[in-house]
């Protein structure tokens, strides 16, 4: 199994700034919500995400529960296959504005139009 080191940010905060290389155009990441950790991007491949979602475990020794897509370019979503069981999140506007390519019946999908407001048992 790969796993990456992520860089700290914060206590809860964490991004990957090796797994896309020198091409990396997308900063991925995640933030640690104290039960769960929600993944922000999946990268430019299924390896990527896949390198991702299990340095994220790795880090924070908790499940992935959440990914977190910003927007539609396939350097951000190429790799979402590696979160196919898991909630995706995304703004109305990012899942309007996708490729038609792109299908979602593999996900469970919540959306927002200006925010969204997670609960957990996080202490800042």
């Amino acid at each position: 199994m790969v796993i990456v080191p992520l860089e700290q940010i914060t206590p809860h905060v964490v991004v990957d700034t090796l797994t896309q290389g020198s091409t990396r155009s997308c900063v991925l990441g995640g933030v640690s919500l104290g039960n769960y950790v929600v993944a922000i991007e999946s990268g430019d491949s299924l390896d990527v995400g896949t390198i991702l979602r299990k340095s994220l475990k790795s880090h924070f020794n908790l499940p992935v529960h959440y990914f977190f897509l910003t927007h539609t370019h396939t350097d951000h979503r190429k790799g979402m296959d590696a979160f196919k069981d898991v909630t995706l999140l995304a703004s109305s506007k990012c899942i309007d504005n996708m490729p038609k390519s792109v299908r979602f019946g593999k996900w469970t999908v919540e959306t927002f139009e200006n925010t969204m407001t997670f609960n957990d048992e996080i202490r800042l």
